[in-house]
């Protein structure tokens, strides 16, 4: 009997220490983070929908945002300016703005309209 508590227990501890972040973080963000730090990239595509691309970035020393700006000068768009926590580019006299989110301290969350690629 007291096994079966034991064992209970244990697995409801390691449940919560599993569920936790993802409830936290949400499941494609850990997943982009576990995915960052066992490869040499700086930036991944975590999700995409319709209407946008969701990217995961290292960000340490603020190199997240340089990455952002590379990936969007990559597909022909220029950097415009910096309004709070989002990046506006502009590319043939269209505009668009793309929001960051700092997920935790070395890593950042940026949604891209897919229109973008």
């Amino acid at each position: 009997m007291k096994q079966g508590k034991l064992l209970f227990i244990s697995t409801l501890i390691v449940m919560v220490l599993i569920f936790l972040p993802v409830s936290r973080y949400g499941a494609s963000n850990l997943w982009g983070i576990i995915k960052l730090q066992t490869t040499d990239k700086d930036m991944i595509k975590t999700d995409e929908n319709q209407n946008y691309a969701t990217f995961m970035a290292k960000n340490i020393k603020g190199n997240g945002y340089e990455n952002l700006k590379d990936y969007m000068k990559d597909k022909g768009w220029k950097y415009e300016e910096q309004i709070g926590s989002g990046f506006k580019f502009i590319k043939d006299n269209y505009e668009t703005t793309v929001s960051t989110q700092q997920i935790t301290k070395n890593y950042i969350q940026i949604k891209i309209k897919t229109e973008v690629d």
